[in-house]
């Protein structure tokens, strides 16, 4: 489910799947109540002719049924879906559509920025989209890098589009081995900090190498953090979903920046948590930037501890 607040015009994505995907588009009115402006039951797309949609489903191509949206941002008229390919039969990772559509049931995704780009069978296309993060000039930072099976042998990248030139091809950066496994490493969320010429802040959620990956635009480089806060909790990891034991064992996962500050001399903070965890973390935008200083271990003494959640029990 979608759901977009007309006070905010934000947007909040809820999405589950069994046999097929429930999404839904809701707005809130002023009375605080929501209603529907985009629903699915499925995820289809624009094919480019009928014949070839009718091959995909022949040849297991296109499976519904294993298409499930992750990540949902929007800017200026479009909203903007990542699908990732946690299974075979999902031909588009990455589409979207246009917001002020007429269509409100099962509408059409338009695969960003092309079908070429979603063709995974040449590494410099997009393969596995967890999310992405647009910053205020209207680049698109898309994280290519949900590489935790077999069915991907390209190393997981970082790929810039210009929204504002309708999704033209800016950077592409790939990660070495080192900083995120080819085959294991799981990009899964991002925030943007554009001062100093840009950089991201990525947590890397792989069960093999869990950490927080810092990437500099100006230097086009990126380097990576490892510590125990970024491991999940032992003790967090029983607690109760809809009345089903939960026993995973997640690191590192969420990941938030603080608001952008009046002063530009200032640093921003950087807000970390694993999924399996009842507690947040937090270190200064200063810090992370410092390529040499993070290569040292004194880096961890600025890692500062915020709060804990007591209640993992969700009904």
């Amino acid at each position: 489910m979608i759901i977009r607040t007309s006070v905010s015009h934000g947007f909040l994505i809820l999405s589950y799947s069994v046999v097929q995907i429930c999404c839904s588009v809701v707005t809130l009115l002023p009375e605080n109540r929501f209603w529907v402006e985009h629903e699915w039951s499925f995820l289809n797309f624009t094919w480019p002719t009928l014949g070839k949609y009718i091959a995909a489903i022949g040849s297991g191509a296109y499976v519904p049924e294993n298409i499930v949206p992750t990540g949902l941002k929007v800017y200026n008229d479009s909203i903007y879906l990542s699908m990732p390919r946690f299974r075979s039969g999902v031909p588009v990772t990455l589409a979207y559509i246009p917001m002020d559509t007429s269509l409100k049931q099962n509408e059409l995704l338009i695969p960003f920025p092309s079908w070429e780009m979603n063709d995974e069978r040449f590494c410099a296309n997009l393969q596995s989209v967890q999310s992405m993060e647009i910053d205020t000039k209207g680049i698109m930072w898309v994280l290519d890098g949900v590489r935790i099976n077999d069915y991907y042998k390209c190393p997981p990248k970082l790929v810039l589009f210009d929204l504002n030139y309708n999704g033209l091809f800016v950077n592409s950066y790939t990660f070495s081995n080192e900083v995120c496994l080819q085959n294991g490493g799981f990009l899964k969320d991002i925030v943007i900090d554009e001062s100093e010429g840009g950089y991201a802040y990525i947590t890397d959620n792989s069960n093999i190498d869990p950490g927080l990956i810092v990437y500099s635009r100006t230097k086009n480089r990126a380097w990576k953090l490892r510590d125990r806060t970024m491991f999940p909790e032992l003790w967090a990891a029983n607690f109760m979903v809809k009345n089903q034991r939960i026993e995973s064992l997640v690191p590192i996962d969420g990941i938030a920046l603080s608001p952008k500050p009046t002063d530009e001399t200032e640093n921003r903070t950087v807000f970390y948590t694993s999924l399996t965890g009842f507690d947040l973390f937090a270190i200064s935008s200063s810090v992370l930037k410092d390529e040499e200083f993070c290569r040292k271990d004194r880096w961890r003494s600025y890692v500062k501890f915020v709060g804990k959640s007591t209640d993992r029990q969700t009904e």
